[in-house]
């Protein structure tokens, strides 16, 4: 990493990955092994089951999401999927999200247009 990382860098993107589980969880009902899988698929980042399952005992010990599970084979697989409060929590989460990170957006978007119609 170069010298203008914050010294939490790691920490910072922990909490990326882990938001990211709440966006992948809004999609619908998922399980740890899916969400690892997803990770890799959507943002070419392993992340480790270290940080996924602890962080789904705590949303689940929160009431934010619940889990059915089925057996395959000899295993269990827990399912989870938001609850109300969960969905209220997402939305209210990434309505934030988009107000704090929309000024930004349309800062890139402007300065690619106008990079654009300079460079034509």
């Amino acid at each position: 990493m170069s010298d203008i990382s914050p010294p939490n860098f790691k920490s910072l993107l922990s909490d990326f990955n882990r938001l990211y589980i709440l966006v992948l969880l809004c999609q619908g009902p998922t399980h740890g092994y899916q969400i690892i899988t997803q990770f890799q698929a959507n943002l070419q980042k392993n992340i480790s089951p270290s940080i996924v399952y602890p962080f789904l005992a705590r949303l689940e010990k929160n009431g934010y999401i619940t889990h059915t599970t089925a057996i395959i084979g000899e295993k269990h697989r827990k399912t989870y999927q938001l609850t109300p409060k969960g969905q209220d929590f997402c939305h209210t989460l990434f309505k934030l999200f988009t107000a704090i990170f929309a000024p930004a957006f349309e800062t890139i978007s402007s300065q690619q247009l106008s990079g654009v119609s300079e460079g034509s």
